[in-house]
């Protein structure tokens, strides 16, 4: 069982959207996210960046349910974020 007690769980694109910059949302996360994040004492959690080979709606749920804190960036139309 992974332990998230020093995790923070992103949600975000994680791919590129219609209307921003190639790469914009990696550049949000990379530059931004995860300095302050590491900043702030906790460890950037992204689903997409967990190399298990669980399901993702288990990572989805595990990180929402499971990590003491959790930053979500919706600046954009995604239903999925």
């Amino acid at each position: 069982m992974e332990d998230f007690s020093d995790k923070c769980f992103v949600i975000m694109p994680i791919s590129d959207k219609q209307g921003y910059p190639i790469g914009h949302f990696t550049k949000v996360y990379e530059q931004i996210f995860k300095p302050a994040i590491k900043e702030a004492g906790y460890k950037p959690y992204r689903v997409d960046e967990d190399c298990l080979s669980s399901s993702i709606i288990q990572k989805i749920y595990d990180g929402l349910t499971k990590a003491p804190m959790a930053i979500c960036d919706l600046s954009s139309a995604n239903p999925n974020v």
